[in-house]
């Protein structure tokens, strides 16, 4: 390669090393054993793996074939199809996490002044207003939401029981079975419930003197109102006419003072007798106990014996 009609000099001594080494590199019989192992990706089945692998420690950085020219502009649309679906994959994962953390939340939330309440037959319980029909009034406000007190009939399960209630309480398609979300321990000591009047006839008669009026008298019913209860009670004229003389003659009266005289109204009577005492003597024979003496009693003398 060196001609001794070129001075040497040393970009001609390095273009001949590079030369030799080029020519010592790529000889045809020197190199194909170690492009062969280069390039081959069988995997050994004695030991897994491929033959560079074993005897270096690593995979070579050698294509076995090229990428087409155009491979990356092909593969551009798939590829970013695939990271949108991946994306979208990560926000639905990201939803689904946060909506049952969010219900989680909620539900200690909610739950956190509950009492779970179990009630025994024979128990007295508050029902909540917004579970009876005849019970809706104007000014919420100012009415309190528990009636009560009422006794427990039947257990029906955990949630649902029946308790002795008026139908006049009730509508007629509405069922006798009240959930368990709408009663309350009944505290006699508390004052966050509003009494119910007497719902049966016989504690009503029994009640009498807790009827404080009567209105919308017709020819067969009336309305009647009762002490410390602001839900009126329906009853016949019969029904009313059983109450004591006395107390109807009062509401009577006070309900004629209302209206116009001719509509007043007045029961029927019924028969009944007025016991009549004959007084007591003036000159008794008993002894009196009081401490003043009478004009016919003797007089005391202190220190003799009264005859």
């Amino acid at each position: 390669m060196v001609s001794r009609k070129k001075p040497f000099g040393p970009f001609q001594t390095l273009c001949d090393r590079f030369l030799t080494v080029l020519d010592s590199c790529f000889n045809g019989m020197s190199f194909f054993p170690w492009s062969t192992l280069l390039t081959t990706n069988s995997v050994h089945s004695a030991i897994p793996t491929i033959p560079f692998f074993a005897n270096y420690g690593f995979h070579s950085q050698f294509f076995a074939s090229f990428p087409e020219p155009n491979c990356a502009e092909k593969n551009a649309k798939r590829v970013a199809a695939q990271v949108f679906a991946l994306d979208q994959q990560t926000i639905l994962h990201q939803v689904r996490d946060r909506m049952a953390e969010t219900q989680v939340v909620m539900s200690r939330d909610a739950n956190r002044h509950r009492s779970f309440l179990t009630f025994a037959l024979g128990d007295d319980v508050l029902v909540h207003r917004d579970s009876l029909i005849a019970t809706s009034v104007s000014d919420r406000k100012f009415s309190k939401l528990w009636l009560g007190p009422v006794k427990i009939t039947k257990v029906i399960n955990d949630n649902a029981y029946e308790v002795s209630l008026s139908p006049a309480l009730r509508s007629p398609k509405q069922s006798r079975s009240i959930n368990v979300t709408s009663l309350k321990a009944f505290v006699p000591l508390s004052a966050d419930f509003e009494s119910l009047p007497p719902l049966l006839l016989s504690d009503m008669i029994e009640q009498s003197y807790n009827l404080t009026a009567i209105s919308e008298v017709s020819a067969s019913t009336l309305v009647t109102h009762w002490l410390n209860s602001d839900l009126p009670v329906v009853l016949s004229i019969s029904e009313y006419e059983q109450f004591p003389f006395a107390r109807r003659v009062a509401v009577e009266t006070d309900y004629n003072s209302r209206v116009a005289p001719a509509a007043a109204f007045h029961s029927n009577p019924g028969t009944f007798v007025v016991v009549r005492r004959p007084a007591s003597s003036r000159h008794s024979t008993l002894p009196r106990t009081g401490r003043l003496l009478g004009l016919h009693d003797p007089p005391r003398v202190r220190g003799r014996t009264q005859l």
